[in-house]
């Protein structure tokens, strides 16, 4: 499937991003039914209030994926607040719901795809390759006034083939996956390491959610929402690389961490949108690095 990026007015094949336009259109197209959709909403502050939301209005089809339950594992003494779950969890989860590599698949928050960028990530990952982050989240959606539904969503499509030719391990996929140990034998090297909290919370003004605040030594700030303009959609793509570049030399390894591991997906998912090196992620981030 091809989708277009009207504001550089040139075609794209993306592997990213989609608009709510052509999301629309596949919906309304009855004879797509390799298409799945993914709703991935949470707060912090009421990590139940995502699902009720879902609940009440969704995009219509959309399955919901929990980022505590269904996107992370247990938290233990040497973890961050979103460590990635056990992948043969995750793998018996896209079995239940029929999520196979043969999907087209696209996920939604109420973020622009701050959390969508979570699950984006875990699937390509493992191999994935239709996989997109839905542009300007179900914020957008609405203010397009296009169709919602309420309730759950059943898919009951049997997908024997899904667990076939997977990684055994998440640091086995396409991109690589920090540890803290990875991190602390860089940290004084020559490679890109980037923050990916707002300005504030890497400064260490305010910390509303870790015990301590601040910043790994040597990271500089790509606050993921840069890349957003007010109303949730993306900046054009000569925006976004300069946002990049200013920040990261590209002949050198980049490695993207946040609070938790979730929203740095999103600059990673940046970097693929621009076809720039594949970067890391150090999905403990600070809420593990704090941990000592």
């Amino acid at each position: 499937m091809e989708f277009y990026n009207g504001k550089e007015k040139q075609a794209i094949v993306f592997s990213t991003f989609i608009s709510a336009s052509d999301l629309n259109n596949l919906i309304l197209d009855e004879t797509n039914s390799d298409l799945v959709i993914i709703d991935c909403r949470y707060f912090l502050t009421d990590p139940k209030l995502g699902y009720h939301q879902y609940k009440l209005q969704h995009i219509p089809g959309a399955l919901f994926a929990d980022l505590d339950n269904n996107l992370s594992g247990p938290i233990k003494n040497n973890t961050g607040r979103h460590p990635l779950p056990n992948l043969d969890i995750f793998t018996n989860w896209l079995i239940k719901n029929s999520i196979s590599k043969t999907n087209h698949v696209v996920i939604y928050d109420q973020l622009g795809g701050g959390i969508a960028a979570r699950l984006w990530l875990m699937l390509v990952q493992i191999g994935y390759e239709s996989v997109r982050v839905l542009e300007g989240g179900i914020i957008n959606w609405k203010r397009l006034d296009y169709q919602l539904e309420s309730g759950d969503e059943i898919r009951n499509v049997l997908s024997p083939e899904i667990d076939l030719k997977l990684p055994k391990r998440w640091e086995d996929g396409l991109y690589k996956i920090y540890s803290k140990s990875d991190v602390k034998e860089k940290i004084n090297g020559e490679f890109n390491l980037i923050d990916s909290r707002s300005p504030e919370r890497y400064a260490g003004e305010v910390e509303p959610i870790d015990t301590i605040a601040g910043h790994i030594p040597s990271a500089k700030n790509i606050y993921w929402q840069s890349h957003l303009e007010e109303n949730l959609l993306l900046k054009s793509l000569s925006d976004l690389k300069k946002i990049i570049t200013e920040k990261v030399d590209l002949d050198e390894e980049t490695v993207f961490y946040c609070g938790s591991g979730v929203t740095a997906a999103f600059n990673v998912l940046i970097m693929k949108h621009l076809e720039l090196p594949n970067p890391g992620i150090y999905i403990g981030s600070w809420s593990e690095w704090i941990r000592d």
